[in-house]
């Protein structure tokens, strides 16, 4: 299985919560990500954001996915821009410019 797909959440629907403040990461726009079967498990991937998901179900993987995008946009969005790299900042405004928390 392979292909292109919109991410969670494309459509302004949450792409997830963050527990510790009850908030929620919403995309601004679609999200192209690819989706892998090999050998028994599944790896779903986003070139842009260079962030990944894996795991036995497609559904895992895409879960697995979503959770390190939120870590990935509590990394560089939450950081104060002083802290990254210039390379880190432009992906910092390319995140800021995907999302919207809620």
């Amino acid at each position: 299985m392979s292909g292109q797909a919109a991410a969670s959440g494309a459509g302004g629907a949450p792409v997830a919560e963050t527990a510790a403040e009850m908030r929620q990461l919403v995309l601004r726009r679609s999200l192209q990500s690819a989706a892998e079967q090999s050998e028994g498990s599944y790896t779903v991937w986003n070139e842009e954001f260079r962030v990944h998901g894996a795991g036995e179900t497609l559904e895992e993987a895409v879960r697995d996915f979503e959770q390190n995008l939120i870590a990935v946009y509590e990394t560089y969005v939450e950081e104060p821009p002083d802290d990254l790299s210039t390379g880190a900042k432009k992906l910092r405004d390319r995140l800021a410019e995907a999302f919207q928390v809620r």
